[in-house]
């Protein structure tokens, strides 16, 4: 570009005023999260001043943690910036439109992933006891339901906090965050110093390791989705995408995991060996297991024309899961094309559609006033 020069490179298009509102608006939300690591710091004392053998314990605790873990995959929606472009700028059915599809995403995966590891924690046990020097870690399954409860839990919150910082509502979460963790300080005081519960050995610290904090998050995550619902946007849950075609797809993932674990892991295992089984079982479970819930998410009506055009869109640019992808969307295909509940259950597309055309306007008109001030 001609008119660009070495010094434009070093130098900000925004005034004092834009830079004083971002900084007040970074230390506000960041109070919560700064008063959560001194909570944290004093909760992680009770735990070892008041707690014998917590090393084992947290270890324990953090392996069964890493499974549940698994419950999260697909769950790492970043709504900041979407939030904020969309809502801020008057566009509010695009912005019920966002939270709407990303509730569809965060049950998508978490629903089926469940189901799989229900299904499959016996032949995890058989494994773990087989293999010398893990069998320690078998007492880390106690710890496994108390996690996933948790660990469902989670992504929800945090999704209520995207969509209120992203609608420039700092003062609220703030107060909210703050009152979180307030409330996880109070009950862990109450859990551990002053009721003792975990003098009740191995059956008490399984739960409250896990679930020690659950009310405070549970109150707060209810808290903020009832604001975003009377001050943000009418929050319009997917129920068909979100619950109803992933709890009857993932039933079918449950019947299949059963066959297999009750059928084709002991044939397996006695005809090539426990670890060539362990490795056939892993492929079956991201494989097989998917192309069935691919295929009964689509029977179910889980997804509507436009999800189905932005999933096809999304694999062409999957990048190295594109075999994969492609894979899973035969199944996805064949269930849809069979499909009675086929767009029974949309997620309303066109006012989004609509909103989002006038934003990328706005935008343009934007950047050419840049363009044109830089100029002068």
């Amino acid at each position: 570009m001609p008119d660009l020069k070495v010094q434009d490179c070093f130098r900000h298009d925004f005034d004092r005023s834009i830079a004083k509102e971002c900084l007040w608006f970074g230390l506000q939300v960041s109070a919560g999260p700064l008063f959560g690591v001194v909570v944290g710091q004093i909760i992680s004392y009770y735990w070892i001043f008041y707690v014998p053998q917590y090393s084992t314990w947290i270890l324990l605790s953090g392996v069964a943690a890493g499974i549940a873990q698994a419950v999260q995959w697909g769950t790492g929606l970043e709504l900041v910036p979407a939030i904020s472009e969309s809502f801020l700028n008057g566009k509010k059915k695009l912005a019920q439109f966002y939270i709407a599809q990303s509730w569809r995403w965060n049950f998508f995966l978490a629903i089926p992933l469940l189901m799989m590891l229900i299904s499959y924690i016996p032949l995890i046990l058989n494994v773990a006891l087989r293999f010398g020097g893990v069998e320690i870690y078998v007492l880390a399954v106690p710890f496994l339901a108390p996690w996933i409860i948790m660990k469902l839990l989670e992504p929800i919150s945090g999704f209520a906090d995207q969509v209120i910082v992203g609608a420039s509502r700092p003062r609220f979460i703030t107060i909210i965050r703050i009152l979180e963790e307030a409330g996880k300080l109070f009950f862990m005081t109450l859990w551990i110093p002053w009721l003792h519960v975990t003098d009740g050995g191995f059956a008490a610290i399984v739960w409250i390791m896990p679930l020690g904090t659950f009310i405070p998050t549970l109150l707060k995550t209810l808290a903020c989705w009832t604001y975003i619902h009377r001050r943000i946007v009418n929050i319009r849950f997917p129920f068909g995408q979100a619950l109803f075609a992933p709890v009857l797809g993932s039933f079918f993932v449950w019947i299949a995991s059963w066959l297999y674990t009750s059928f084709a892991w002991p044939a397996l295992d006695a005809s090539i060996g426990m670890i060539p089984a362990v490795l056939v079982t892993v492929l079956w479970m991201l494989v097989g297991s998917l192309a069935i819930y691919f295929f009964s998410y689509g029977f179910f009506g889980g997804f509507d024309d436009f999800g189905l055009k932005t999933l096809y869109d999304a694999v062409k640019i999957s990048g190295p899961s594109r075999p994969l992808m492609n894979f899973l969307t035969l199944f996805l295909k064949a269930g849809v094309r069979i499909s009675p509940l086929h767009n029974k259950f949309p997620i309303p597309a066109d006012d989004a559609n609509r909103e989002a055309l006038e934003l990328m306007e706005i935008r343009a008109r934007n950047e050419e006033r840049t363009k044109v001030a830089s100029r002068a």
